[in-house]
C-alpha cells in the first residue's frame, strides 16, 4: 500500500465519526423543535413560545441544508393557528413580528453566515412576512374595514412580494421557492381571483423547477375552478341499471371526487377513513363520487373491489384507465386521490386523501 493511499484511508477514516457527530446533532436538534413545537400545539404560552422560537432559528441557521428544513418552517407558521381564541389576533401577530425579528438578529450578528444558512432565514422570514400579512388583512377585511385600507393592503402585499423576489434571487434561495410562491398564490387567489391568472402565468416560468411544475399543474386546476364543475354520467352497476348522476344537482352539497384504482396501494384503507365520514355527515351536505381509473377488462375487478369494500356512493366509470377524460382533466398521475368541490359546485382543495377528509368536511359541513 503506498504511503499517498494509506495517508487517504486514514484521512477518511478520521472524518468518519466528526460526519456522524454532525448527523447525530442535527437529529437531536430537531427532535428538541419537535418537543418544543407539540407542546406549544397544546399550550401555547409566552414561556413555550419563545423557547420554540430560539428552537427553530437556530435549527435553520445550524442545519441549513436538512431535508427537514422547509418542514421547520411550516411548523413555525402552522403555530399560530393554535392560537385560536377569539381574542388571540394579537397574539398571533406577535408570533411572526417576533420571529422576524430573531431571523433579522441572526442574520446582523456579525457571525459569518453562510449562503444556505442566509437563504434558510431568509426563507423563514418570508414566511412569517406571509403569516404576518395575511393576519393582518384578514382582520381588516372581517372588521369590514379592508375597502378603507385597499392601500395599505396593496402596501403589505407588494411588501411580501418584494422578499420572494429577494429569495429567488439569493444563492441557495431556490430550494424554499415553491411553499413560499405557494402561500402568496394561495392568498391572492382568495382576495383578488382577477390576479391569480397572470400570477400562474409568472410561476409558470419561475427559475426554480419545483414552482415551475407546480404552477403548470396549478394552472390546469384554475381553468376547472372558473366555473362550477359540469359531469353528467350514469353510474357503474353490475346489473347495467346504474342511475344517471348529474354534477349540477349536487350543488348545495360538499362534495368528494375520489380517484382510486384496485391496484392502488391503499386504496382498501384509504376507503375505510371515507367510509367514516360518508356515515358521519348528512347526505343533504355531503356526497362521494368515485372515479375508477380502471380499464374496461377489469371492469369486474373493480365492481368486485366495490362490493369488498362496501362503498355507497356512485362510481364514474369509463373503461378507459389512466387515459379517461377524468383522470386527463384533473391532471391525475397517481392513486388514490381526492379534490373537494364546495356548496357552490367549484373546485376547492386538491389531492386530499381519506385521513385528511375528516378534517376538511368539518371545515365546511356544520
Amino acid at each position: 500500500m503506498t504511503r499517498r493511499l494509506l495517508a487517504f484511508l486514514l484521512t477518511t477514516a478520521s472524518l468518519c465519526p466528526l460526519l456522524s457527530q454532525a448527523q447525530q446533532n442535527e437529529k437531536e436538534a430537531l427532535a428538541a423543535f419537535t418537543t418544543l413545537y407539540n407542546q406549544t400545539k397544546t399550550k401555547p404560552d409566552d414561556a413555550t413560545l419563545a423557547n420554540l422560537r430560539a428552537s427553530g432559528v437556530n435549527f435553520l441557521a445550524d442545519f441549513p441544508k436538512s431535508g427537514r428544513a422547509n418542514a421547520v418552517i411550516k411548523n413555525m407558521i402552522d403555530i399560530a393557528g393554535f392560537m385560536s381564541g377569539k381574542n388571540d389576533g394579537p397574539r398571533r401577530l406577535s408570533w411572526f413580528s417576533m420571529v422576524q425579528f430573531d431571523v433579522v438578529s441572526k442574520l446582523h450578528s456579525g457571525q459569518q453566515l453562510n449562503n444556505d444558512t442566509k437563504a434558510a432565514l431568509s426563507a423563514l422570514d418570508v414566511a412569517m412576512v406571509q403569516g404576518e400579512t395575511r393576519e393582518r388583512i384578514v382582520q381588516l377585511q372581517q372588521g369590514g374595514a379592508l375597502g378603507r385600507n385597499s392601500t395599505e393592503a396593496q402596501r403589505m402585499l407588494t411588501a411580501w412580494r418584494g422578499k420572494i423576489d429577494a429569495l429567488t434571487e439569493m444563492p441557495g434561495g431556490l430550494r424554499y421557492l415553491k411553499d413560499r410562491e405557494e402561500g402568496f398564490y394561495g392568498f391572492v387567489s382568495l382576495i383578488s381571483p382577477a390576479a391569480t391568472e397572470a400570477q400562474l402565468k409568472h410561476l409558470v416560468n419561475s427559475k426554480d423547477r419545483n414552482t415551475a411544475n407546480w404552477a403548470k399543474a396549478e394552472s390546469v386546476w384554475f381553468a376547472i375552478r372558473k366555473e362550477p364543475f359540469d359531469l353528467k354520467f350514469t353510474e357503474l352497476d353490475a346489473k347495467g341499471k346504474g342511475k344517471e348522476i348529474d354534477f349540477k344537482k349536487l350543488q348545495g352539497k360538499v362534495v368528494y371526487l375520489y380517484f382510486w384504482t384496485t391496484d392502488a396501494k391503499g386504496a382498501a384503507a384509504d376507503i375505510d377513513k371515507i367510509l367514516d365520514v360518508y356515515f358521519d355527515t348528512s347526505r343533504r351536505k355531503f356526497e362521494v363520487i368515485g372515479v375508477c381509473c380502471d380499464p374496461e377488462e377489469k371492469r369486474a375487478e373493480a365492481l368486485e373491489f366495490i362490493k369488498k369494500n362496501k362503498t355507497k356512493w356512485p362510481q364514474y366509470f369509463d373503461g378507459k384507465g389512466k387515459d379517461g377524460e377524468l383522470c386527463k382533466k384533473f391532471n391525475v398521475k397517481s392513486f388514490p386521490t381526492g379534490f373537494i368541490f364546495e356548496a357552490n359546485g367549484k373546485l376547492g382543495p386538491i389531492n386530499i386523501k381519506g385521513a385528511s377528509l375528516k378534517n376538511e368536511v368539518a371545515k365546511r359541513v356544520r
